[in-house]
């Protein structure tokens, strides 16, 4: 009788052995779970902060340093379609990004946009957008989300522009 209360006994503490490692690897798991959903792959502060510095000195090499001092002081860069010869369509690249406005004849027409699925530089993004434009101007058309802008409905400093 005594060998058969060991042998329940060492079924029990074996048991028990399973059950906690099995209740910590549930528990490891709900964190590492919780710890990936909650950053969901985007890089730290510090990450975030290197490549804004990166991706803003690439903007600047970019862009020559005359223009990257116009965008920073405009807030935008205007691009002419290659679409439309006459120069009645322009496209204006907001920095920090924020879509870009199609202008016809100097009045905004369209908002157009195109997001990052995932964080990317600011700098990088506005990048994205004018390489896009400027080598395919047809594909960024066909990706854009496009909002049609009605003259009425635009703030006083977009109704400026028209």
């Amino acid at each position: 009788m005594n060998e058969a209360l060991n042998v329940a006994s060492s079924a029990a503490a074996a048991t028990a052995t399973l059950l906690m490692a099995l209740l910590g690897c549930v528990l490891a798991g709900t964190v590492v779970a919780r710890s990936w959903r909650s950053h969901r792959g985007q890089p730290g502060r510090r990450a975030r902060q290197a490549a804004e510095r990166r991706a803003e000195g690439l903007l600047s090499q970019m862009l020559g340093p005359h223009g990257y001092i116009a965008l920073l002081e405009q807030g935008y860069l205007d691009l002419p379609s290659q679409h439309e010869p006459s120069g009645r369509w322009t496209y204006r690249i907001a920095y920090p990004p924020d879509g870009v406005l199609l202008l016809e004849d100097g009045a905004p027409r369209e908002h157009l946009c195109i997001l990052p699925t995932r964080w990317v530089p600011a700098a990088d993004v506005f990048l994205t957008h004018k390489a896009l434009l400027e080598g395919d101007e047809d594909g960024y058309l066909r990706l854009a989300v496009h909002t049609p802008l009605d003259p009425d409905m635009l703030v006083p400093q977009q109704r400026a522009l028209s």
